[in-house]
């Protein structure tokens, strides 16, 4: 059986097609875990109708904790040998379950597929970053798997792969919580690390639907600070993993600039925070973020945050921080524009 872990929070509109895209599969032995965690609309009520429907719907309810506590409940109530996590605003393909039990015969732990990126009416089929399907030893993830994770976000996402339950529960591998950012990179690292074997997959599995309003978080300074102490915590993550090589260092530095422009950058749009250019300043002034920008030697692809960098690099602060107010008050004035004629 597969457990199928389903984290809600304010998806009333889009969680009754999410939850029928599994109750659909062409393999029909799994349970489908609907953890509520606190939502305020009416998405607990839309759950209690399928579990009330489908006897391999259970309805999980929880405190409001963020998405990381969420599945996290999941995983400790899990019954099916194998897991997967789907957010509530996307799908699983037709055969996503059925493709992945017939994989996992060939007894890889975790296995990780190709996705559908749908934003409104475009669609793009992201391609699993490994050539190769064959199942890969734990020295060959080390060797192959570690790199890409460091180097990019291609695989940084819980939900396009296929865990084995045991792995997950015996290791006691779960979501960080308290995080604003890269809680799924932080989790899929300990994964891999643990795992013995793995394998990749062509074929896309998985429809995750691009949302523009949850883009950027708005980030306080708690949760700031939650996510700085795991990003920079990533060098002795290496040594524990068995990947400290000159090369995945290199990859750390380059990866912590750009985990410091997307805090840096949910900090400024947060307009509910008084202190928000305060904090930002904070983010910028820090030790760790101060080395990261010194260390870099690849920055980030969108002009936008090339620019950022470079500002930052040379101290001017400010003029970072007008750059993303800037591109937030422009943003905003498009929305509204477009809004007044109906588009």
């Amino acid at each position: 059986m597969v457990s199928v872990v389903v984290p809600m929070y304010r998806c009333e509109g889009t969680l009754g097609r999410c939850v029928d895209s599994i109750r659909n599969q062409t393999q029909p032995d799994l349970e489908i875990l609907l953890v509520n965690d606190g939502s305020p609309d009416k998405a607990p009520e839309i759950a209690a109708g399928y579990e009330k429907k489908d006897s391999r719907v259970r309805l999980l309810s929880q405190e409001n904790r963020g998405v990381s506590a969420a599945r996290n409940a999941g995983i400790d109530a899990a019954r099916g040998r194998y897991l997967l996590f789907v957010d509530a605003d996307d799908r699983l393909c037709k055969d996503a379950v059925e493709t992945l039990l017939t994989a996992a015969k060939a007894g890889a732990q975790v296995i990780h597929f190709a996705y559908i990126r749908q934003k409104g009416s475009l669609s793009q089929v992201v391609p699993s970053p490994v050539a190769s399907e064959g199942v890969l030893s734990a020295g060959e993830i080390r060797d192959t798997v570690f790199p890409l994770l460091l180097s990019g976000w291609s695989l940084n996402a819980c939900w396009n792969n296929f865990y084995e339950t045991r792995l997950l529960q015996e290791k006691g591998i779960r979501f960080p919580e308290g995080m604003a950012l890269d809680e799924d990179f932080a989790f899929v690292c300990e994964v891999f690390a643990s795992a013995s074997s793995a394998q990749f997959l062509k074929k896309p599995l998985y429809r995750y639907l691009l949302n523009p309003q949850s883009a950027v978080r708005r980030m306080d300074e708690r949760h700031v600070q939650a996510s700085m102490d795991i990003q920079f915590g990533l060098f002795d993550k290496l040594y524990d993993w068995d990947v400290d090589t000159p090369g995945n260092r290199q990859l750390v530095w380059d990866k912590l600039v750009h985990a410091a422009l997307i805090l840096l950058d949910g900090v400024a749009v947060n307009e509910e925070n008084p202190d928000r250019k305060a904090l930002f300043y904070a983010v910028a002034l820090d030790g760790r973020v101060q080395d990261a920008l010194c260390h870099a030697q690849r920055l980030p692809g969108s002009s936008i945050y090339r620019k950022q960098a470079k500002l930052l690099q040379r101290g001017r602060i400010g003029a970072a921080y007008a750059l993303v107010r800037g591109v937030i008050a422009a943003k905003g004035m498009r929305d509204r524009i477009l809004q007044m004629i109906g588009k």
